[in-house]
């Protein structure tokens, strides 16, 4: 017989980010979310000129990390702070919305699907809508952001960055397991 937290739990979470590059605020974000689903999809977006604001977003020096790369770093940071193999998934945005709008069990077919993201700009609705037509019935959950660590909310990927170019303190920002790929691709 299956534990009622388990019952409640949705069958799928989903999260979407750039990860240039994975810090403490996405992992804690994470974990989180993952503690009220059975299985946790992340979504690397790999298409940054479709679903973010502009060319700026297009710059190298704002997507300096390979689709490759952020995989590594999540993956391992995930495993580091204590998720299971068996807990999530990482793909990349364009191949899960293919398999999704397939109805590919592979992303849980019709069915409830959890909506862990903050809700901002085109790529939310458009991910949205692709759920939706894909006949998921989606919900949108908010309580993930009670985070483990408030202090990690304040991290963003652009203050990791300029930190990496400045010599500033970034390696307190991100995984230990990510740094390794951060070091070797920021000072090359």
């Amino acid at each position: 017989m299956k534990k009622k937290e388990d019952q409640d739990k949705v069958k799928v979470g989903v999260f979407t980010g750039r990860f240039q590059p994975v810090h403490l605020g996405h992992v804690d974000n994470l974990v989180t979310a993952s503690l009220s689903v059975h299985q946790m999809d992340i979504l690397i977006y790999d298409l940054p000129l479709i679903f973010n604001n502009g060319p700026k977003r297009l710059s190298k020096k704002s997507n300096p990390f390979s689709y490759e790369e952020r995989h590594m770093m999540l993956h391992s940071a995930l495993l580091e702070y204590g998720m299971r193999e068996d807990q999530f998934r990482i793909d990349s945005l364009k191949n899960y919305v293919a398999k999704l709008l397939k109805r590919n069990p592979e992303t849980g077919s019709a069915g409830s699907l959890a909506y862990h993201i903050e809700r901002h700009g085109l790529a939310t609705y458009a991910l949205e809508v692709a759920f939706k037509a894909a006949g998921h019935e989606v919900h949108v959950i908010e309580d993930y952001k009670a985070r483990r660590d408030p202090e990690n909310s304040k991290i963003r990927a652009v203050d990791v960055r300029n930190l990496l170019r400045d010599r500033g303190d970034w390696e307190v920002k991100v995984p230990t397991s990510a740094r390794g790929i951060i070091r070797r691709h920021a000072f090359n």
